[in-house]
């Protein structure tokens, strides 16, 4: 048998080409894990923020509330003024 130029042509395309098929087939596998991370993350982000939502809702003091708690502390602390300077008026 003789090995002819175009035998070694095409013995080594194909070793060529079979490098080439793998890396494409491990940058493939690559891209395929990152999309699926990135989905996964996506998912796991939107539950953070939904848990965060509920805790901002049941941990957290509204403004309103806040509002309401510190006019009833302002007018008890008004109320104890007024009878200190009763007091001191005696």
């Amino acid at each position: 048998m003789e090995v002819t130029f175009q035998t070694l042509f095409n013995a080594a395309l194909g070793f060529i080409m079979l490098i080439v098929g793998w890396l494409l087939r491990a940058v493939w596998g690559l891209i395929t894990d990152m999309q699926n991370e990135i989905k996964g993350n996506r998912e796991k982000g939107s539950t953070e923020v939904h848990n965060l939502s509920t805790k901002v809702s049941d941990e957290y003091v509204r403004k309103d509330d806040l509002n309401n708690s510190m006019k009833r502390i302002e007018d008890m602390f008004k109320m104890i003024f007024d009878k200190l300077d009763d007091k001191v008026d005696k």
